[in-house]
Order: C-alpha cells, then sequence, then structure tokens
C-alpha cells in the first residue's frame, strides 16, 4: 500500500455487513460512513426545475460529510484529499483546497446521461432531462476550476468535457476489475443463456431490459425455444413484474455473487441506449471469459474491437442474429472470449490502473507543495 487511508462512505447504512467493514478495514485506517437518503418524490423533482443547484447534486449535499471531512484533515495531518465523484465534491469544507491538493474523481459524468435521455427517454423524462443536463454541465465545470484537477474514465468524456472548457486539467484513469476474483472457470451449465447483470434502480438499465425483451428477445426465442435471458441485480422496478410472465426471462433480484451466471452464460448482454462512463460489467464479463453483445452506448469509453474481444450491435434485429451467432459458434465464442481476457488483462487490470493514480496523486500532491511554500 503506498499511503495511509482514511475514508468518508456514503451508502445506506443497512446496506453496509458487518463483513464488508472487517474487510475494508484491512485498507483504511478509520472508515465513517454517512447514511444516504434514498427518499425522494416527484414533488423534489418539479422544484429542482426552478433551482439552480441540480437535483442529483442536491440529493448529495450533506452535512455530515463536511463535518466529518474537516475532523478527519485537522486531526489526522491528511495530505491530499481524493473526492470519488464529483456529486460529493460540494460537501469538501471551504478552503481545505488551500491546505491541500484536492482531486474530484468521476465514474461517470451526469450531463452526458442527461443530455441524451433529453433527446432520446420518454416525453416526461425527455422534458426533465432538457432542463438538468446544462446545470449539471456548470456545477461540474465549476468545481473542477475549483480545485485544478480532474479524473474521469474514458477519453470520450474528457473530450466531451474540454469541448466545453479547454482550460480543464482532466487525467483519465479508467474503471477496472480484479483479476484474480474475476477469472475463467469451468461452466457446469448449459443452458442456452444470456445474462446483464446491473442497479436496476438506474433509469438507463431498466430502460435498457424492458427494450430488451420486448425488442431483441422474441427474436432470439423463435430461434432457440429454450432460450433464456437472466436479469441479475438489486433494487428491479416495478416495470420488471410484468417480465415475469415472460417465458425464459428470469428476474433473480439481488445475488451474493455473480460470477456462476457470468459463467454459466453464453453471452453476456449490454443492451444500454442511454448512459456515460465506462461499464464494470463488460470488464467482469471478459475477465472470466466470457463473450460479450453491446450497443455501441454500452460499450462507449472502453477501446474494445468489434468483431475482435467483443460484438457491437447498431440495431434491436442485429443484436438477436449476434446472440444466435455466439451460441451457435462455438470458434466464435471461444476468439471473442480468449482476446476479451487478453484485452482487460493488458488494459484493465487493477494493478497497472492503480499505479497511474497513484502517479497522479504524487504528481499532484508536489504540484501543490510547490506552489504553495
Amino acid at each position: 500500500m503506498y499511503h495511509e487511508l482514511y475514508w468518508i462512505v456514503v451508502s445506506r447504512k443497512e446496506n453496509i455487513k458487518d463483513e464488508h467493514i472487517r474487510e475494508m478495514e484491512k485498507y483504511f485506517k478509520k472508515i465513517h460512513i454517512v447514511g444516504l437518503n434514498t427518499k425522494h418524490s416527484v414533488l423534489d423533482y418539479v422544484k429542482s426545475l426552478f433551482v439552480s443547484k441540480p437535483y442529483i447534486f442536491n440529493r448529495f449535499d450533506i452535512e455530515e460529510i463536511s463535518i466529518k471531512s474537516r475532523e478527519y484533515v485537522d486531526k489526522h495531518n491528511i495530505d491530499l484529499f481524493f473526492c470519488d465523484h464529483i456529486y460529493l465534491a460540494q460537501n469538501i469544507p471551504q478552503g481545505i483546497e488551500n491546505q491541500i491538493p484536492v482531486i474530484p474523481n468521476n465514474e461517470d459524468h451526469a450531463f452526458t446521461y442527461y443530455y441524451r435521455l433529453a433527446n432520446s427517454g420518454d416525453f416526461l423524462r425527455s422534458i426533465y432531462a432538457y432542463f438538468q443536463w446544462r446545470k449539471i454541465l456548470k456545477f461540474e465545470i465549476d468545481i473542477y476550476k475549483k480545485y485544478g484537477a480532474d479524473i474521469t474514465t474514458s477519453e470520450k468524456e474528457k473530450d466531451l468535457l474540454l469541448e466545453h472548457d479547454n482550460s480543464l486539467k482532466i487525467e483519465v484513469v479508467p474503471n477496472g476489475v480484479d483479476l484474480n476474483f474475476y477469472t475463467p472457470c469451468e461452466r457446469t451449465d448449459f443452458t442456452q443463456n444470456v445474462v446483464f447483470v446491473a442497479w436496476y434502480r438506474y433509469y438507463p438499465n431498466e430502460k435498457a431490459v424492458l427494450d430488451f425483451v420486448k425488442n431483441v428477445f422474441p427474436f432470439v426465442k423463435k430461434v432457440i425455444p429454450e432460450f433464456k435471458f437472466y436479469v441479475v441485480g438489486k433494487e428491479t422496478p416495478k416495470s420488471f413484474e410484468r417480465l415475469k410472465n415472460v417465458d425464459g426471462v428470469i428476474i433473480t433480484g439481488e445475488v451474493d455473487d455473480v460470477r456462476p451466471f457470468l459463467v454459466n452464460s453464453d453471452a453476456v448482454v449490454i443492451p444500454l441506449q442511454v448512459g456515460g462512463g465506462t461499464r464494470l460489467k463488460i470488464l467482469e464479463a471478459m475477465a472470466m471469459g466470457r463473450p460479450v453483445i453491446s450497443t455501441p452506448v454500452g460499450a462507449e469509453g472502453l477501446n474494445a474491437t468489434n468483431n475482435e474481444n467483443i460484438l457491437i450491435a447498431n440495431d434491436d434485429k442485429t443484436f438477436a442474429d449476434l446472440i444466435v451467432k455466439i451460441i451457435n459458434d462455438r470458434e466464435l465464442s471461444y476468439k471473442i472470449s480468449i482476446n476479451g481476457r487478453l484485452f482487460v488483462e493488458e488494459n484493465y487490470g487493477w494493478k497497472e490502473i492503480g499505479n497511474k493514480l497513484n502517479q497522479i496523486i504524487q504528481d499532484n500532491f508536489a504540484y501543490f507543495k510547490k506552489n504553495n511554500k
């Protein structure tokens, strides 16, 4: 380990188990958990249309984070503040940037998601997103300028930000995968199926499943009657209730370990139409040696190569055809699987990414010290 770490984590406390805390205590000197209020209403969304602060930022405006951050910096001689999501940066106590370097890290830029939603969502969501994305962009850029640094996960999102303000200093550190945990292993269930793993409270994931079952699944089912589609992940929405009556669609809900579902699939599908960032689920699937079939948006942010280490479908019919092909063509399946694993080994292993992030941290610390003597 390069540094002594202190962690203020924001989460729903009921989701954090004692074994999770014990595991993280191996790496962090001190941990403080801040409860996240996930309750929100239609009225909250409506109110957000008439204020300057974007709704998603307002949800993460939490005073306890600011109080605890100030306490950590003052009591524990903290050298650098790493904020692992742009929404939380608003809680960094005023003036800390004059004491120590601050690095905001953004796993996905919300303004890109809302911008796409404004152009592709249903009517009400489109109207709401239209009024939100510019607010979000302004807040993000103001934060980057305040701290003089930003880390994003893909070159594409870096370029999108620079289009709006080319003075920003942005580093790219991609999302990565634990290659020892997600590793190829023997398949035990040869039922013909594909799997999608996601958090379904996130609207793009919900929409992806509904669209897939409506527009892709029936075409595959017609060719392969035994075909199954596994929808794996927590917080499944009410809209999924009707899918339980669709023959071959299995809604698992939250599972303790996604690896058995990945390894026993013919392919992992990423049918996203809107979103941002890079797809951890693609990296996990590739690391386990499973073929990945994705929309262009789903694979955005990764430097994967179509027909080499991933299969890209530009429309529903192509998506269905690729699923049938990957199930029936063992040679193609093997090629995409092997190349996918090599791809993540070469580009997205934790060790290489950790080294890059550490170098950015060291450089920012040295720069701050040099300019604040």
